[in-house]
């Protein structure tokens, strides 16, 4: 490597550390065609255009690492990530095990799992999704991401009491998460437990009084029980966090007011 392509590089990852991708891009393309073997910068270049919203560069510039380097865990990493940010799930999958194949060790193996997990869950297939965070939670038995994961994918099959004991088994290792208690007090609204889904929802916000899902949630709630007054709290609140879930849940309110009108007359 030319120092040139070097001094280019370090300025670009400066550039990258401050959230400046368009700058960072300059120096990095710089750099390649200083030295057009810089592996390092064309994962960087294929990153920075991913975050810019540049598909088509970004799995161009995670080719071309490729091809210095065929099966590189970071460059099939990266790619993986770009089809994951644009939604192209089946292709983050068949990536994600070609890294599978190429005798990673655990931790990594771990993050792949995840990251298969999070690609079935975002197909829509929960049952996928919860094999491989179940496989994350073998290897790795506290690793909150993966209950959390696993909760969520158990909501999204309806299986509501499994989720709520996956959230809980995530409390157990990081019990000062806000969000974690917000989706419990969802899975608990489903499971008609209401009690509970207060005492969740609550604490949340008590953890985080800017968490926006659980004041909407929290409103929902108070909606239920009807409890107007107090939903209303929850939407003034969500107005002065300039939150978009503030419209949403005045609409839920004014939906069962109508409906509790309508039934009266």
């Amino acid at each position: 490597m030319s120092e040139l392509a070097s001094v280019l590089y370090k300025k670009g990852l400066k550039q990258i550390d401050e959230g400046k991708y368009d700058k960072a891009i300059v120096y990095l393309l710089n750099a390649v065609k200083e030295d057009s073997s810089f592996f390092d910068a064309y994962l960087d270049l294929a990153y920075c255009y991913a975050m810019m919203g540049d598909f088509e560069e970004a799995e161009y510039y995670s080719n071309r690492a490729l091809e210095i380097r065929e099966n590189d865990v970071d460059a099939l990493l990266i790619l993986s990530f770009v089809y994951h940010k644009f939604g192209f799930f089946d292709d983050e999958i068949e990536v994600l095990n070609r890294v599978l194949n190429t005798g990673i060790d655990k931790d990594t193996k771990a993050e792949i799992f995840l990251n298969l997990g999070n690609a079935y869950y975002e197909k829509n297939d929960p049952n996928s999704a919860m094999a491989y965070y179940k496989k994350v939670l073998e290897l790795e038995p506290d690793n909150v991401e993966a209950y959390v994961n696993l909760g969520n994918a158990y909501f999204s099959a309806e299986k509501f009491k499994k989720s709520t004991e996956a959230y809980l088994l995530a409390l157990q290792y990081d019990p000062e998460d806000s969000n974690i208690y917000s989706n419990l007090g969802v899975a608990y609204i489903e499971l008609g437990e209401k009690e509970k889904a207060f005492k969740y929802l609550k604490t949340s916000i008590r953890l985080d009084p800017y968490n926006e899902s659980a004041h909407y949630n929290l409103g929902v709630l108070y909606t239920i029980e009807g409890k107007g007054d107090k939903a209303m709290e929850q939407y003034r609140r969500l107005l002065e966090l300039k939150s978009e879930m503030a419209q949403s849940l005045l609409k839920i309110i004014e939906l069962k007011n109508r409906f509790d009108t309508d039934r009266l007359l």
